[in-house]
């Protein structure tokens, strides 16, 4: 079932109804830690389910949203029916939770400075949720996220910080071939 309400959330955020999403992503949220609990499930990475597959099962009509003119990296992640990786799913949920709070934030303009700060508090909470290592896709989206987000915010000192972790994490990519 936190499958399916997460990709509820992904199908307001195609349609654009971003308020829709934020609602539909704290429920699948809430649900998700209720499941969790019981099953006392593990949050140890599989190398079966890695959050960067997921991110690419995004289909090309979910790809962009368009709303902001900043690189927001707008795709919600898709969850398959069938993972089971209790962390993959937690960060998945969050970052879509953290995406949807962010375009709602840019669809009302810079004067919604709570919701900018939620969408970075929750961006936060799911890059710390996995090895972060084994999921680089994801880790250049919630950074690039943060980043945009801290600008919009006004605080540039920290999203140039951010843009520059990003800049030298590509370069190693670059580097390693």
């Amino acid at each position: 079932a936190s499958i399916e309400l997460n990709n509820r959330t992904l199908a307001f955020l195609s349609l654009q109804d971003f308020q829709r999403a934020v609602e539909s992503s704290v429920h699948a949220l809430e649900y998700h830690r209720v499941i969790a609990a019981s099953q006392n499930s593990n949050l140890g990475s599989s190398a079966h389910d890695l959050l960067d597959q997921c991110m690419l099962l995004s289909q090309p009509e979910q790809r962009s949203s368009g709303i902001s003119k900043a690189f927001v990296y707008d795709q919600g992640i898709q969850l398959p029916p069938t993972i089971t990786d209790s962390a993959v799913i937690t960060a998945a949920l969050i970052f879509n939770s953290a995406l949807a709070h962010h375009l709602v934030a840019e669809t009302a303009g810079s004067h919604c400075l709570e919701t900018f700060n939620q969408a970075k508090a929750l961006y936060e909470v799911a890059y710390n949720v996995l090895d972060i290592d084994e999921n680089v896709l994801f880790q250049f989206a919630v950074i690039n996220n943060i980043a945009v987000v801290d600008r919009k915010i006004g605080n540039l000192t920290r999203s140039n910080h951010y843009f520059e972790h990003l800049m030298s994490l590509l370069m190693l990519l670059v580097d390693q071939g």
